[in-house]
């Protein structure tokens, strides 16, 4: 994967114009921080790229599978072989996947860009499926274009963006708010607002969002150094202990350094240390047994929801498969299919003793008192 980045170089005429002639098919890395893009430079930069998209990588008539389709397919067996992989379940090699080219990781932090590049950064978020990660710090944005923003929120809820960090940005209050009562992204993994100047105004709609399913795929959520408050703190630690078990890293303290000592001089401040170290603990935990006992779930519980009744004329297998008849007139066949096995109709003991069996995990789907040490 190749890598465009200013590196120091002080490029001649427009900014913008000099990186996309860097550009290659090959480059999955576009880097340029700190050399004043500005709005119009941004708004250049998005065009260019796009228009390098089409034309270079020739995205429509590529052998390559890239749709959105194929790149989701990608994304979940990518990540469903290197989980199984690190539990040592697969003894072969992952088999090599076919990955479309494209600009995965995008940093353009330090360029003064405003609520209008931002716009335009986030529309074209959601027309590249392959930009996975995006780093606007230090920019000039403070998404005080109230009507624009629920459309941005918009595109942001639509893009395949796994990474956002937005840190060192001056943001208006009402627009967080805003911000995380629209936010349901899917594929966002990881949300950094580190020092955003976030008030405890904004604190119970992060917490409506932390609390709502909308927040299943986050794991990653910063928002140290904002102007919250110790009780909007507790807050915030309280909801995630009590309706979130996804989020493995929590970072809502103020930054103290990793000295003790420097928590020990305020008994309250090292209180919510330790509860969110527990939580961090808690919900790694839960993570990890969750993923190994679903890897191991999925055989049979596909087998269980796939069952059928047997018919009259299948008594044995080897008439069963004497009859079939071939694949081309099963799939001109008039013949209505018998309905699935409805598991989720079955009463809540029998799904309990299904999943713990299929998984191996006899706490699985119930709580569990851990150490909070």
């Amino acid at each position: 994967m190749d890598m465009v980045t200013t590196g120091g170089w002080t490029p001649h005429g427009t900014a913008a114009e000099a990186l996309l002639q860097k550009l290659t098919p090959d480059t999955g890395w576009f880097e340029a921080n700190g050399i004043t893009l500005g709005d119009d430079g941004t708004i250049l930069l998005v065009d260019g790229l796009a228009t390098w998209r089409e034309s270079t990588l020739d995205i429509s008539t590529s052998t390559q599978p890239s749709s959105s389709l194929f790149h989701s397919v990608y994304r979940r067996l990518k990540t469903s072989y290197a989980f199984v992989r690190r539990r040592k379940s697969l003894p072969t090699p992952v088999p090599r996947l076919p990955m479309p080219r494209g600009i995965r990781i995008l940093r353009l932090n330090n360029n003064d860009i405003g609520d209008e590049g931002l716009y335009a950064l986030f529309q074209y978020a959601t027309e590249d499926v392959m930009l996975e990660e995006l780093y606007l710090e230090r920019n000039g944005f403070h998404l005080l274009n109230t009507e624009a923003l629920p459309q941005v929120i918009t595109f942001l809820n639509q893009s395949w963006l796994t990474t956002l960090r937005l840190s060192y940005n001056e943001l208006f209050p009402s627009s967080v708010t805003q911000l995380f009562n629209l936010l349901d992204a899917p594929w966002l993994h990881t949300l950094e607002l580190d020092e955003c100047f976030i008030l405890a105004e904004c604190v119970p709609a992060i917490a409506a969002f932390l609390a709502s399913p909308r927040a299943r795929s986050l794991d990653t959520l910063d928002l140290r150094r904002n102007e919250l408050g110790k009780g909007s703190i507790r807050m915030l630690l309280n909801t995630i202990q009590s309706s979130n078990f996804c989020l493995t890293i929590v970072l809502v303290l103020p930054y103290l350094g990793r000295d003790d000592l420097c928590y020990r001089a305020d008994p309250e401040l090292l209180d919510l240390r330790h509860q969110a170290q527990w939580i961090r603990k808690r919900n790694r935990e839960l993570t990890g047994r969750m993923r190994l006992a679903a890897v191991r779930a999925m055989v049979p519980t596909r087998i269980i929801l796939h069952a059928a009744r047997p018919s009259a004329d299948s008594t044995s297998s080897s008439k069963r498969w004497s009859s079939a008849p071939p694949f081309k007139a099963l799939r001109g066949s008039t013949r209505q299919e018998e309905p699935s096995f409805r598991l989720l109709d079955l009463p809540r003991e029998i799904q309990l003793m299904i999943a713990r069996h299929c998984s191996g995990d006899a706490d699985a789907l119930s709580v569990v008192d851990m150490d909070t040490e």
